[in-house]
């Protein structure tokens, strides 16, 4: 009985709950629907940043100056283009976009956003870092809830000071839509002020990016609602992340289902997501001296199709120039402890393929926890994959499993495999707190958090990482070293 419970406790995606829902955010002020935040944009380059703002849906004269360092006059001003949002069930509006070009890699700059000549917004950020840099990251899932945890979390994070926020997925509650984003995203984590019970103003000087995960998606259990939320899957419209995955078509393989609701057509969101729908679910990018590697792990997604796995191939071939190689997606491909009946375990089956490329780090949420797991090395069974579900993917994933046991972060620190890390634990309720005494970890995890919101900090200085675990209060929950 307790095993089937935590069972349960593990696949759930029930409606946030928790501590409480936190206070309704203040109004944004000034001419923004939403303040300025930075992106890595579609087709990112070292010397560049891409600056998103929503407003009105009204023509206005907007523009964007950046200085650089700590130089007197503002040397660029960049004229932004924008799209058209006008999705039912919310008031149409623009997403400006502006590349901030050309900036210092790793160097602060400042940008400024103009209306009409006058100055409605400032903020200093720093420019990505190019390789032979130290650098300081934040990895974190499952994030945006009406509850006060993600402030706690936001401005705990905010006080490490990272050069890089990624998210693995599930970035806002319940099912990534417009009003959600609006309610539980940029007020926490681009708030005027920064404090425990606000949050903190990191979008407009962190560069934040993001994965898909099955909530940003609309998915929740067997059923995809999108027919009544035509204004959800609000990742396609304000995100502007690279477009270098593979070429994916909206009605083919690979996309989210796009179901119609009584009386209306996904028309209105295609328009405004334009190409970046389905595409922009999957990518690469350079940090310092690592390469990530982001991809969309939702079930319409199929890792056993030659298509999106020769692009993984190729894109970590082409990387392996790079000091580190990170992979970053929602569904962990392990079970976490023994007896549980945990299924959603499809990714697993590209193990073998980051093992070839020497990948060092995955990255996953989904499970509201944090997990690290001792270096693996999978081989999954061909009957186990086989019989995995054919609509869902879901199945217990057999095959042969190996772990480093002489690898402890202290001492011995050159890991012989691929660590294996949840850190779901970003604002939403823990799905395993207080069943403490259910866990029976599985004999290859390393570490669990189970009582505590907590996010990664990785600070990378050439062949050697160091990776601390924050919990929402500031204390330090695990670390490790590894060095190469």
């Amino acid at each position: 009985m307790r095993i089937a419970f935590l069972a349960f406790l593990l696949l759930m995606q029930p409606a946030v709950r928790g501590e409480g829902p936190a206070p309704a955010p203040a109004p944004v002020p000034g001419p923004f629907v939403v303040e300025p935040y930075l992106q890595l944009g579609s087709a990112p380059a070292a010397d560049a940043l891409t600056l998103l703002w929503h407003g009105a849906d009204r023509d206005q004269a907007w523009s964007v100056q950046v200085r650089l360092g700590g130089r007197k006059g503002w040397e660029l001003t960049v004229q932004p283009d924008w799209t058209r949002v006008a999705v039912a069930s919310v008031e149409p509006h623009r997403v400006y976009r502006a590349v901030l070009r050309p900036l210092v890699p790793g160097a602060l700059f400042s940008y400024r956003v103009l209306l009409d000549g006058k100055p409605v917004f400032q903020a200093q950020a720093r420019a990505r870092k190019g390789p032979g840099t130290a650098q300081r990251v934040a990895v974190m899932g499952d994030l945006a809830t009406n509850q006060v945890t993600p402030r706690a979390v936001a401005w705990q994070l905010y006080r490490h000071r990272p050069d890089l926020v990624v998210v693995p997925g599930d970035i806002v509650y319940q099912d990534g839509r417009i009003p959600e984003y609006r309610r539980f995203f940029f007020p926490i984590y681009n708030a005027a002020r920064a404090g425990a019970g606000t949050g903190a103003p990191l979008l407009r000087n962190t560069l934040f990016v993001g994965a898909l995960g099955n909530h940003d998606v609309g998915e929740r259990g067997p059923k995809h609602p999108f027919a009544a939320t035509p204004d959800g899957m609000a990742y396609y419209l304000y995100w502007q992340q690279p477009m270098n995955g593979p070429a994916l078509k909206p009605e083919g393989p690979h996309a989210p289902p796009l179901v119609p609701g009584p009386d209306w057509t996904w028309q209105p969101f295609l328009a405004a997501a334009g190409n970046r729908f389905p595409t922009m679910g999957t990518f690469s990018f350079d940090a310092g001296d690592v390469h990530w590697t982001v991809l969309d792990s939702n079930p319409y997604a199929r890792w056993d199709d030659p298509q999106l796995r020769d692009w993984l191939a190729r894109d970590l071939e082409a990387a392996k120039g790079a000091v580190w190689r990170f992979v970053v997606f929602h569904h962990p491909a392990f079970n976490l402890s023994e007896g549980n009946a945990y299924v959603d375990q499809w990714m697993g089956r590209i193990w073998p393929l980051l093992e070839q490329h020497r990948v060092d780090l995955v990255f996953t949420g989904h499970i509201h926890t944090y997990v690290r797991t001792q270096p693996m090395r999978f081989t999954p069974d061909p009957d186990s994959l086989a019989a995995l579900d054919p609509r869902s993917q879901r199945g217990d994933l057999k095959g042969q499993l190996a772990w480093d046991t002489a690898f402890d972060g202290r001492k011995h620190t050159t890991a012989r495999g691929v660590i294996h890390i949840i850190t779901g634990g970003g604002g939403a309720h823990l799905h395993l707190k207080g069943k403490s005494s259910l866990i029976r970890p599985k004999p290859y995890v390393a570490r669990i958090v189970s009582e505590e919101n907590s996010f990664s900090l990785l600070d990378i200085k050439g062949r050697s990482l160091r990776f601390r675990q924050i919990g929402a209060q500031g204390e330090e929950l695990d670390r490790f070293v590894l060095t190469k």
